[in-house]
């Protein structure tokens, strides 16, 4: 299986993700989970909105190579 890592995640939206999995007795993984896996069962326009959304939060931002962040991720 795959894994993702997520940079700056407002903590709001951490603890709303948080309360919603206790509420429905999941953990926090199984939450986020389930939360992607019905983001790629949307609609074609629902999806576009979706990546226009993103591409907007990550315009002129530079990322860094997911090489160097799994091995930053492994030092420490």
């Amino acid at each position: 299986m795959a894994q993702i890592f997520i940079r700056n995640l407002k903590q709001e939206t951490l603890d709303r993700l948080k309360r919603k999995a206790k509420t429905e007795g999941k953990s926090l993984e199984e939450k986020i989970k389930a939360i992607l896996e019905q983001a790629v069962q949307m609609d074609p326009e629902s999806a576009r909105k979706l990546a226009d959304q993103l591409t907007a939060m990550f315009k002129g931002r530079k990322l860094k190579n997911s090489v160097v962040l799994i091995r930053e991720g492994r030092s420490h």
